[in-house]
């Protein structure tokens, strides 16, 4: 049942984002680091089973990489960064998660934050 409501989820990113909010302000709170959102980014696309905490994990990863992703062509140079042409969010979370898993050392610092160092990494934009 989670699968299907994860699928459904993917297809409808505004869900994603009203569910990060409804979430409970302390697991928000937690939230912040790189470290707190990676089994939540791993999560986003997936199609296996999970439990309706690993489910709100992945909406609330999704959903924030899903306003970079739409964010990202109002940035300035040199925060913006430049996904491929119909680039969907589970690619966008395969980044962010690898990228996260090459630099551990710095998984404390802001989810936010180091996601868009890792996208900006991976797909800079042309000059």
């Amino acid at each position: 049942m989670v699968n299907v409501l994860l699928v459904q989820i993917m297809k409808w990113p505004t869900l994603w984002i009203a569910l990060a909010l409804l979430a409970p302000s302390d697991a928000l709170a937690q939230s912040s680091s790189a470290a707190a959102n990676l089994r939540g980014c791993r999560a986003v696309g997936g199609t296996d089973r999970m439990t309706a905490e690993q489910a709100l994990e992945a909406a609330y990863c999704g959903g924030a990489l899903f306003a970079l992703s739409q964010a990202a062509s109002y940035m300035e140079r040199p925060a913006r960064f430049c996904a491929p042409q119909g680039a969907h969010i589970d690619q966008v979370a395969r980044v962010v998660v690898s990228f996260f898993e090459s630099v551990p050392e710095r998984q404390n610092e802001n989810f936010v934050g180091l996601a868009l160092e890792g996208l900006r990494s991976a797909w800079p934009c042309g000059q």
